[in-house]
Formats: C-alpha cells, sequence, structure tokens
C-alpha cells in the first residue's frame, strides 16, 4: 500500500470514528407524558444538530412528520393504528440510507434510544400532542442548524 493510500486510509478512519462519537444527552419519557420544559428543548437542539452532523436530510425528518401532522388532522383515537405503524415507517426510511455508518447511527441513536421510547409514551390524544410538539422542535433545529 502506498503512502498516499495508507494516508488516505488514516484519514478516513479517522473521520468515521468521530461519526461514532455523539454526545446526546438521554431522552426523558417525561416529555411526552407532561410536555416541553427546558431540558427538553435543549435535548431537541442537541438531536437536531447530531442529525445534521450524521447527514440525515431534512426530507427524511419531513416524511415522518408529514404521517405524524396527517394522523394529527384526522384524530389520533382514528389513527391509532397509524401510529403504531410510524415505527415500521420509520425504520424502512433508516435503511434507506447511503451509508452504512448512517444506518447503524439511525437505528441505534435516533429509533432505539428517541424514537421509540418517544411513541411508546403516547397513550392519548394529549400525550400525541407533546409526541407532535416534540418532533417539530428536533425538526426545526435540525434546519437551524444547517440541514439540507
Amino acid at each position: 500500500m502506498s503512502y498516499n493510500q495508507q494516508y488516505q486510509q488514516r484519514r478516513s478512519n479517522r473521520h468515521h470514528n468521530n461519526r461514532d462519537n455523539i454526545n446526546l444527552p438521554e431522552f426523558n419519557q417525561k416529555w411526552i407524558i407532561e410536555g416541553a420544559d427546558e431540558q427538553m428543548v435543549e435535548f431537541c437542539d442537541k438531536l437536531g444538530e447530531v442529525l445534521k452532523d450524521k447527514d440525515i436530510s431534512s426530507s427524511q425528518l419531513r416524511n415522518i412528520y408529514g404521517e405524524i401532522m396527517r394522523i394529527k388532522q384526522k384524530g389520533y383515537e382514528k389513527c391509532k393504528t397509524d401510529f403504531v405503524l410510524l415505527k415500521p415507517k420509520v425504520a424502512y426510511n433508516g435503511s434507506r440510507l447511503q451509508k452504512d455508518w448512517q444506518k447503524k447511527f439511525f437505528k441505534n441513536n435516533f429509533i432505539n434510544k428517541v424514537f421509540n421510547p418517544a411513541t411508546d409514551a403516547v397513550k392519548d390524544n394529549q400525550t400525541f400532542n407533546h409526541f407532535q410538539k416534540f418532533f417539530e422542535a428536533v425538526l426545526a433545529y435540525h434546519k437551524y442548524h444547517g440541514a439540507k
């Protein structure tokens, strides 16, 4: 292997390892159960920034948000099945990401540590509304941090 190839591989490994390091506080289900507070806003800010840094596009998040808003329009009580089916739709969204490290991040950090616990906390119209506002805040901060 040439020196240039070795340099490129070290650079790539360093870049890839940095992609695996995230400093995201722990998600708290109380934000869905009780509603927003300052810690939730800070969490959404950080999550939006991390999603942007991991090259998760706005359109990928807007697809999820669009489905959330469709359920809200029709009413959570009428669309409970559609809400439950958000989990597989989000998993499918993650499987369509281009790079393996993105898929790994999306599954291990976004789906398993944030999205699934958030949806698990939704039990009625009120908690659904809190969930919708939470996701809206993540989307807003994602765009604020410069996501495409």
